[in-house]
């Protein structure tokens, strides 16, 4: 598209100027000065089933004596203004700019009244801008740019509607004085708001999802269609499943994680023993409509679809999809790029099947808009779910066997490798079996599950090697103690090294939900036993995070 070059040498100049609180940064002979806020060449949007499309235009007045009466003419160039405008920034010879016929728009005024033409006058110091409307014919002005006359001349020319701010009497800043809009001849399309070109990955922590009842948990993705355009009918969006299970990369950088699609599983029977194997949803599409079907233009029947409803107003649809995590193997969600393929579908070649359900059958627009709005495309909904820590600090952990002059509780949790744990080494605390030395946890919520990931200090670690874990939801009562794990760090670390003890699928499970957790450090990396009160043995810590969920 050929764009239009205006000099912005006082751009900047003027900005400043219309500030609430400058005005006298001009020469006396511009004790007023007025310009077209935002000015220059525009794009404009205009669609085909609207009626119109606005844009609004602000004039401002500046200069260092606002008290000043001023006059201002806004409006569309005549054609001598526009030929002057020709000649004095591009060339009089210049023929490539046309301007849209004159009847697919008007200037609208502060009192609703259509005109080309509207007379201001600033009448003093608060009196600093008025307002205009630029109204488009949207749909009369995309059938006069389609039609043969106006395509043939394309080539060779570009459209515009010109727009100039004139005054006899006072100054009107010469770089900022035009506004020079190009229309984009637009139909409306249905498109799917989906971030990195139709890719997108949502990762998210799995103890932080909602439950739904009997379903267990579930993630339901923010992502929607989008109409761009005024929206006056109501009407929902047939979505589906593709028929082929093959997933497209849509971007090569993904490729160094492949994409995988999320399959749900029927009920099938095995051959060889005749035993039923449930079906697993894995995901799904939650909201069921009829639609309207059609051979031609004609109504033959109805069938059900997915849909997504967009009720007269609205121009944005969120898609009714569910996913089922619970179904999912954790390891493919943490080391795959797992998705869902969804079809926004389109009336197929031989039936014309509509891929739209309207609100109110009287109220729909043409076939050939209906045709404008959906186009089939494929795109992907994505989920990785990754693990978070619970949240923990030195107010919900204590310890029988804290170090006095060196480490702390807090150490652990701080993501600092330089901070630290010390168990006690200058003074003996009681260690004594079954608890030796011990971290005693109060849990922000209730868990049966439990895994870590343990990291070293960066100077003489001592990592814990055997740890038994206990639980409770008796505090007060010291015999309420149940040990249901035992956890082996079976590699020794060196400085600022982390290690992982458990996996998502490995948790380490009690058989019921508790509210409180012992990490009893039993041996440390040495060998050494920690049931003992001697100062020789210890263990230490730059980090401890605890991983935790119902299962």
């Amino acid at each position: 598209m050929k764009k239009l070059f205006i000099a912005s040498g006082l751009l900047a100049l003027m900005a400043a100027a219309t500030s609430c609180d400058k005005y006298d940064i001009y020469d006396d002979q511009y004790g007023d000065v007025m310009l077209i806020k935002d000015g220059g060449d525009v794009d404009m949007d205009v669609y085909s089933t609207d009626d119109y499309a606005d844009r609004y235009i602000s004039v401002v007045k500046g200069g260092h004596s606002p008290e000043r009466t001023a006059q201002a003419n806004l409006r569309v160039m005549t054609p001598e203004d526009f030929n002057k405008y020709v000649e004095d920034n591009i060339g009089e010879n210049f023929s490539g700019l046309g301007i849209v016929d004159g009847s697919l728009y008007d200037l609208i005024d502060a009192n609703g009244n259509a005109t080309k033409s509207i007379d201001y006058t600033f009448t003093g110091e608060n009196d600093r801008y008025f307002g205009a409307t630029l109204r488009v014919k949207s749909s009369e002005y995309c059938k006069w740019y389609r039609s043969e006359e106006v395509q043939a001349q394309l080539a060779d020319k570009q459209f515009i509607i010109p727009i100039g701010l004139y005054s006899e009497t006072d100054s009107v800043n010469e770089y900022n004085n035009v506004l020079m809009v190009t229309l984009n001849d637009l139909d409306p399309l249905i498109t799917c708001d989906v971030p990195d070109g139709g890719f997108s990955i949502h990762e998210l922590s799995r103890r932080r999802l909602i439950s739904d009842a009997g379903k267990g948990l579930v993630y339901e993705p923010e992502v929607y269609l989008t109409l761009p355009c005024k929206n006056p009918w109501g009407f929902g969006v047939r979505i589906s499943e593709p028929k082929s299970q093959a997933v497209p990369d849509f971007a090569d950088e993904k490729k160094s994680t492949p994409l995988t699609f999320l399959k749900n599983e029927k009920e099938t029977v095995d051959k060889e023993t005749g035993v039923t194997i449930p079906a697993i949803t894995r995901w799904e599409l939650t909201d069921k409509r009829e639609f309207e079907v059609y051979k031609s233009d004609e109504l033959t029947g109805t069938e059900e679809g997915y849909t997504v409803n967009f009720p007269a107003g609205t121009t944005k649809a969120r898609i009714p999809l569910k996913i089922y995590l619970d179904n999912i193997d954790p390891n493919d969600m943490l080391n795959k790029n797992l998705v869902v393929p969804i079809v926004i579908e389109n009336k197929t070649a031989k039936s014309r099947t509509n891929a739209i359900a309207w609100d109110d059958p009287n109220n729909k627009p043409s076939w050939d808009v209906v045709k404008t709005l959906i186009n089939s495309t494929t795109f992907q909904v994505g989920v990785k779910v990754v693990e978070t820590p619970i949240d923990l600090d030195d107010t919900c952990v204590t310890s029988n066997d804290c170090e006095p002059t060196e480490g702390s509780i807090a150490g652990l949790f701080d993501d600092d490798l330089s901070t630290f744990f010390h168990s006690g080494w200058t003074t003996a605390f009681d260690r004594s079996a079954p608890y030796g030395s011990y971290l005693e946890i109060t849990l922000p919520e209730e868990i049966n599950a439990v895994y870590f990931n343990i990291t070293a200090r960066s100077t003489n670690p001592c990592s814990p090697k055997k740890i038994d874990l206990y639980y409770s939801n008796e505090l007060d009562n010291e015999n309420s103690w149940v040990k249901f794990a035992t956890a082996t760090n079976n590699k020794k670390l060196a400085s600022g090294q982390s290690f992982e003890i458990g996996k998502i699928d490995k948790m380490f499970a009690a058989p019921e939900k508790f509210k409180y957790l012992r990490f009893c450090v039993i041996e440390n990396d040495k060998g050494q036993n920690l049931c003992s009160p001697s100062t020789a043995n210890y263990w230490n810590l730059a980090e401890l995070k605890l991983y935790g969920k119902v299962q």
